[in-house]
Parts: C-alpha cells; sequence; structure tokens
C-alpha cells in the first residue's frame, strides 16, 4: 500500500517481473501511474486502486463515487457544455471495473445543453430530480434495468416529447415528469402506481393505463389535457369507458378526462361514487 510516497528511483522495481500489483488511494492514482512509470517493472506489475466506499474520480467527461467494491454511481459531468451524454454499464478505473448502478439526485440538474441522454443497462436507480431542468432534452434512452425512478426526476424537461417507461419500474413518483410541456408520447410498461402531478402539464392526449395499475392517484394527469383514458384489458382494478377511468366494478367514478371535446356529460346511472378531484380542471363542459 503507497499513502505517501513522493519519489521512486529509476530501476526501484527492476527484475520484479511476477504478476503483482502496487496498491495506491483512488484520489493519486493519475499522480501515482507517472510516479511508477518505467521503474525496471515487468509488464505484468500493475497499478491499481485501493477503492474505499465513498471515494470520487473521473473517467472521461463523467464522474463517479464508489458505492461498493464493485459497483459506482454517475455524479455529474466535468465539461457541462456537452449535448450528448453516455451513462455506461461498466466503467473501469484504476486497474478495476465498476458497475454504473446508480444516477445520483441532481445529477444533470439544471442543464441547458444535454440534449441525448443514453443510459447503460446495470443501472438500477435514477434518484430525485437526477434531470430536472434539463430544458433542451428530447431523448432518453433506458436501460430496461432500470426499477427506481426518483420524485420530480423529470421535472421541466420542457422539450421532451416522448418516454417509454422500462418494464421493471412500478411507481411513477410525485412531479416526475411534471411540466415536460412537450411530452405526448408516454408507454407505462408495467407501471403499478401513479402519483400525484406525476404528468402535470404535459400535452398527452391519449394515455394507456396498464393492466397492472393498482394505484391512480387522481391528481396524477393535473391540468394535462388528457382526450382519452383507456385501461388496458386485464386490470383487475380499473376500468375504462368513452374515456373515463372508473373503479369498484364501475360505481365509481375515478377519473375525467379533462380535454376531451365535449359540452356535457351524463354520470352513467351505476355510478354511485365521484372520487376525490375527479373532474378537477375540466372546464370544457357542464354536468
Amino acid at each position: 500500500n503507497a499513502e505517501k510516497l513522493t519519489k521512486v528511483g529509476s530501476n526501484a522495481f527492476k527484475g520484479v517481473y511476477s504478476k503483482a500489483s502496487i496498491k495506491v488511494p483512488t484520489k493519486k492514482y493519475s499522480a501515482y501511474q507517472k510516479l511508477f512509470k518505467n521503474k525496471g517493472q515487468g509488464k505484468k506489475v500493475s497499478i491499481v486502486i485501493q477503492a474505499k466506499k465513498g471515494d470520487t474520480f473521473t473517467v472521461g467527461n463523467n464522474k463517479y463515487k464508489i458505492t461498493g467494491s464493485s459497483s459506482v454511481e454517475f455524479t455529474g459531468l466535468k465539461n457541462t457544455k456537452k449535448t450528448e451524454v453516455s451513462i455506461p454499464k461498466t466503467v473501469k478505473y484504476g486497474g478495476k471495473t465498476f458497475k454504473v448502478t446508480v444516477i445520483a439526485d441532481k445529477a444533470l440538474k439544471g442543464n441547458k445543453k444535454v440534449k441525448k441522454i443514453t443510459i447503460g443497462e446495470y443501472v438500477k436507480e435514477i434518484e430525485a430530480y437526477a434531470f430536472y431542468g434539463c430544458k433542451n432534452l428530447k431523448s432518453v434512452t433506458i436501460a430496461n434495468s432500470v426499477t427506481t425512478f426518483g420524485e420530480g426526476l423529470f421535472y421541466q424537461c420542457s422539450s421532451l416529447e416522448s418516454i417509454q417507461i422500462p418494464n421493471k419500474v412500478s411507481v411513477i413518483p410525485m412531479g416526475c415528469f411534471a411540466e415536460c410541456y412537450a411530452l405526448k408520447n408516454v408507454t407505462l410498461g408495467q407501471v403499478k402506481e401513479l402519483q400525484s402531478y406525476a404528468f402535470q402539464n404535459c400535452s398527452i392526449a391519449n394515455i394507456t393505463l396498464p393492466k397492472t395499475l393498482t394505484n391512480l392517484d387522481s391528481l396524477a394527469f393535473y391540468n394535462t389535457l388528457v382526450e382519452n383514458y383507456v385501461v388496458e384489458s386485464g386490470n383487475s382494478t380499473y376500468s375504462s369507458k368513452d374515456g373515463v377511468v372508473y373503479t369498484d366494478g364501475g360505481k365509481t367514478l375515478v377519473l375525467y378526462p379533462i380535454g376531451k371535446n365535449t359540452a356535457s356529460f351524463s354520470i352513467p346511472s351505476g355510478v354511485t361514487k365521484v372520487g376525490n378531484y375527479a373532474f378537477y380542471c375540466a372546464t370544457k363542459f357542464r354536468l
């Protein structure tokens, strides 16, 4: 373990040809590479980092933090003026290979240059507000390995037009796509829960709610002029008719599409309850 070396003499390791490693602190890896360069050792002798949880390093334009013996999280960019960001499935540094499993909270918050993001297949979690305020972001490719979205993840990504939710993501949390004004096309995968304001102020006209959905907050599409909700066949909790969402076998009206172009609406005779905020912001018609 080399902790405080400042000088290594020429040919200090001459004759050392067997497979061996020199462990150095993560933050001093680049400096120690130069320090040990051409000191007589064979090619099998390597310089590797003594990785510790919380250590940080940069590869290319991406910044990382070590979270485990073989895992790291992506924490941001060195140069924030790049328009494309690629978060790989693995990253090599200091003689070690790490899986990139997390995108840290606020990793790209407020980045107004990025237009395209590609996320590698080992990422499991994208934390809260990671892409908040990326106003010029138009394209996102999310690996199927992702299971968790953080709150406000794409908040105010006002240029984003479409999104495909990976099948392992079960919850769209509060404000996840709020104020994504250009967002028109959404594929919800196998989502089980849509929390309040998840798709607030978007441009979604038609949306299919998957058969896996069991918890729909009536404010999930707050102030989004949805014209037609379709509940996928096989859903045991919700159903839809003429674009309106019901539960309890049709006895409770859950959500009315406030963008529906109609002057009036008659509540079906079988409905015994109208849910909270079911008609919120519906200003185009009279009951």
